[in-house]
């Protein structure tokens, strides 16, 4: 059995090689006790400490860890997560949904895309409210998802909007600032100063900092 050493507020501890066990050194009295990670955290060695240390996107001190993120593509791209495709994001208060994101343009997170008639966007209330599609495909995110995302009190968003008609002409829309309220509001849009040449259409939004 090995140990290895780290320091904490109760004084000097050693954690065995699969994190089960720790014994702690008070007084020049040994006493143990069992030890164990969080399901979120990983028992490994860094810079010749060997511990339960909580998993990227989350923190805590690997007996238990609380999630930290990712909360938009922006978050994942800042991690150098670089390839277009599905993700899993984590907004304030939200236990997490799957977005696409667009990281080719700086980590946009996408809203909605529509580029044909193989998925139908005449629905009702409930489905524009929980969203449909998939992510990877043609799909709207859902209004409650939107109200995650834009109700985070520090993170300022703004909202792209892209179009391309059938001769292929594209156009494009940028709002300085983007949120919706939430459903008792009835997802009352807020949209800030206006530049470029589409129409509003929600399409794509990306946190402030990341521009």
């Amino acid at each position: 059995m090995s140990f290895n050493i780290y320091h904490s507020q109760e004084g000097e501890s050693y954690i065995n090689s699969d994190c089960s066990l720790r014994i702690t050194c008070n007084s020049n009295v040994l006493t143990s006790e069992s030890y164990s990670c969080s399901a979120d955290a990983t028992c490994e060695e860094r810079k010749d400490v060997r511990r339960c240390y909580c998993n990227e996107w989350f923190e805590g001190d690997g007996l238990t860890c609380t999630r930290s993120g990712p909360t938009d593509c922006s978050d994942l791209y800042a991690a150098n997560r670089t390839n277009n495709g599905a993700y899993t994001i984590y907004p304030a208060g939200s236990s997490g949904f799957e977005v696409y994101c667009e990281m080719s343009s700086g980590g946009w997170t996408i809203l909605q895309r529509r580029t044909s008639s193989s998925v139908n966007f005449y629905r009702n209330w409930n489905e524009y409210k929980h969203g449909f599609g998939i992510p990877t495909g043609d799909h709207w995110i859902g209004n409650d998802k939107i109200y995650s995302l834009t109700k985070q009190t520090d993170i300022n968003y703004q909202l792209l909007i892209e179009k391309t008609n059938t001769e292929g002409s594209t156009y494009h829309s940028r709002y300085s600032s983007f949120s919706i309220s939430n459903e008792g509001d009835k997802y009352q849009l807020s949209l800030g100063d206006f530049d470029g040449n589409a129409g509003m259409y929600c399409v794509k939004c990306q946190s402030y900092a990341d521009l």
